[in-house]
C-alpha cells in the first residue's frame, strides 16, 4: 500500500465514489451488497451516497436467505428494481469459487431481466476472476468500476462479455510482482516497438517469408499478401507441382515456388498450415521443421498432428523459435490439459512446446516460454470470418522477415489484427488487408 496507515476499504469506497457520483447523479439507484469484502465496499459508498443526499437506496443481502426474506423485511424486491433507473452490483467479489445459489441467483436473474443501468464493483457478481468462467449466474454488467488493478477476468471470455466498459480506479495499491507476468496490449507498446526502415533500405533487407502450401490457394496467397502489406520484403509460396493450375492467380508480387529441395536458410521466416490440407503427409511437416528459421505453425499444420501430437510436440520441443497459432478447435487437437483458464492453457502450452502460444479468439492470450503472457483487448467480432486467421500468421511472418523477436511480433501482429477489426466496414478478409496500411500510417503517425 502506498498509505498504509489509512484504512484500505475507506479508501477505495471514496474512490469509487468520486467516480459513481458523476455517473448516477441525481438518478434514483439501488445498492445490492453481498456478505463479502465486496458487500462492505459497496455498503461504505451507498453510506457516503446516502450523506450526500443523493437518491439511493439499499439492498443487503447478506442476511436475506431468500426472496421473501427480503420483501418480509418491508423492501419489496420487484419494487426497488421498478423504482431505480441505475443499479450498483456489489454481491460477490473476486475471491468466488462456487456456482451462485439460492437467494443470490434468483436476484442476479431479476436484475439481469430488469433493463436497468447496471454498475458493477471490481467484477460483475458471479465471476471467477482468475479463469473468467461465470460461475452458475452472473450479472451483466454495463459498466466495471476495476479496483486498484484489472483481473484476468475483465478480458477473458466469456465473462468479457458480462463486464461492460471498464474503469480502472487506483486506490493506492503499489504494483506487485508476480508471475505468471501478465500485461494487456496497450497501443503505446505498438508505437514503440513497431519497426522502421531508413530511407535506402532495400527489399532483401526487409525480409524473405516463405509459405509451405497446399492444395487450398487462397489461405496462403492472404499469408504471403498480408506479409508484404506489413512491410517484409518478399513473399514465396512454395507448392508441390501439381498444384500449379490452383495458383495461376496468383498475386503479381508474389512468388510461386515449385521446388522440392528448397535452401531454406535463405529465407527470415516460414509459414506452414494454412492452406496445406488434411491429406498431406505428417513426416513432410516435420521434415520442413528440421531446421533454425522462425516459424509460424497454424490450421492444418496442427490439426494434422490431432492422434500424433508428440511428433509435433517433440519436435518444436528442440526449435525453440517457433509459434504456434491455433483457435480453441486446434488448440484441443494438439494439447489435452484439463484446466479451463486460457491463460493456463496456453502457459502450459508453451512451456511443453518450447514455442510461443498464440491462442486465438475475441480474448487472445500469447504466452512465452520465458513465462510473459500477454492478452489483446482490442478485436471485435467482423474478424469471425474466413481468412482473418491467415491473416494474421502473414503479419506475424512480415514482421519477423524485418528482424522483429519473436514474442515482440506476436503482441504487434495480434494487435494490429484486432485495430483492423474496428473499422465496421471491414467484412471479409480481403477487406482487413487492404486495411493495414492505413492501421500502421494511424499507429505511426499517433
Amino acid at each position: 500500500k502506498k498509505n498504509p496507515s489509512k484504512n484500505i476499504m475507506d479508501v477505495a469506497a471514496k474512490k469509487i465514489w468520486i467516480n459513481l457520483s458523476k455517473i448516477i447523479k441525481k438518478e434514483r439507484t439501488l445498492f445490492i451488497t453481498g456478505p463479502g469484502k465486496n458487500g462492505k465496499d459497496g455498503k461504505k459508498v451507498y453510506e457516503i451516497a446516502k450523506k450526500n443526499n443523493f437518491n439511493v437506496k439499499l439492498l443487503d443481502l447478506s442476511k436475506k436467505k431468500t426472496i421473501s426474506d427480503i420483501e418480509q423485511s418491508g423492501k419489496q424486491f420487484q419494487d426497488l428494481l421498478n423504482c431505480s433507473s441505475c443499479i450498483i452490483d456489489a454481491i460477490f467479489g473476486i475471491g468466488i469459487n462456487r456456482n451462485v445459489k439460492g437467494i443470490y441467483k434468483k436476484v442476479i436473474l431479476r436484475v439481469n431481466s430488469s433493463n436497468k443501468f447496471i454498475i458493477s464493483i471490481d467484477l460483475p457478481s458471479g465471476i471467477n476472476a482468475d479463469s473468467g468462467m461465470i460461475k452458475g449466474k452472473a450479472i451483466n454488467s454495463k459498466l466495471t468500476l476495476c479496483m486498484g488493478f484489472y483481473k484476468p477476468a475483465h478480458f477473458l471470455m466469456p465473462s468479457k462479455k458480462n463486464c461492460g466498459d471498464l474503469k480502472l480506479i487506483d486506490i493506492g495499491l503499489n504494483s506487485l510482482k508476480v508471475k505468471p507476468n501478465i500485461r494487456i496490449i496497450s497501443p503505446q507498446i505498438i508505437k514503440r516497438f513497431l519497426p522502421s526502415n531508413p530511407i535506402d533500405i532495400h527489399k532483401h533487407k526487409k525480409g524473405n517469408v516463405l509459405v509451405f502450401a497446399g492444395l487450398m490457394s487462397g489461405a496462403s496467397r492472404l499469408v504471403a499478401l498480408a506479409s508484404r502489406k506489413i512491410g517484409a520484403g518478399l513473399s514465396t509460396i512454395n507448392i508441390p507441382e501439381k498444384y500449379f493450375r490452383q495458383y495461376s492467380g496468383v498475386e503479381p508480387g508474389t512468388i510461386v515456388d515449385f521446388k522440392k529441395n528448397l535452401q531454406i536458410s535463405k529465407y527470415s521466416v516460414f509459414v506452414i498450415g494454412p492452406g496445406l490440407g488434411l491429406s498431406f503427409k505428417k513426416k513432410n511437416i516435420l521434415k520442413k521443421l528440421k531446421n533454425k528459421i522462425p516459424a509460424i505453425i497454424d490450421a492444418d499444420a496442427i490439426s494434422i498432428f490431432e492422434k500424433k501430437a508428440s511428433m509435433l510436440i517433440d519436435i518444436l520441443k528442440e526449435r525453440k523459435n517457433s509459434i504456434l497459432t491455433p483457435h480453441h478447435g486446434e488448440f484441443n487437437k494438439l494439447f489435452s490439459f484439463k484446466a479451463k483458464n486460457k491463460i493456463l492453457l496456453s502457459i502450459k502450452a508453451s512451456q511443453k512446446t518450447n514455442s510461443i502460444i498464440i491462442y486465438k479468439g475475441n480474448d487472445t492470450v500469447i504466452a512465452c516460454p520465458n513465462g510473459n503472457v500477454w492478452i489483446n483487448n482490442n478485436a471485435k467480432n467482423n474478424l469471425a470470418t474466413a481468412g482473418t486467421g491467415d491473416i494474421l500468421a502473414g503479419i506475424i511472418a512480415g514482421l519477423i522477415a524485418q528482424k522483429v523477436d519473436l514474442e515482440i511480433a506476436s503482441v504487434l501482429a495480434v494487435w494490429i489484427h484486432g485495430e483492423l477489426s474496428q473499422n465496421n466496414n471491414n467484412v471479409i478478409a480481403e477487406d482487413f488487408i487492404n486495411e493495414i496500411p492505413k492501421v500502421l500510417e494511424t499507429i505511426k503517425n499517433n
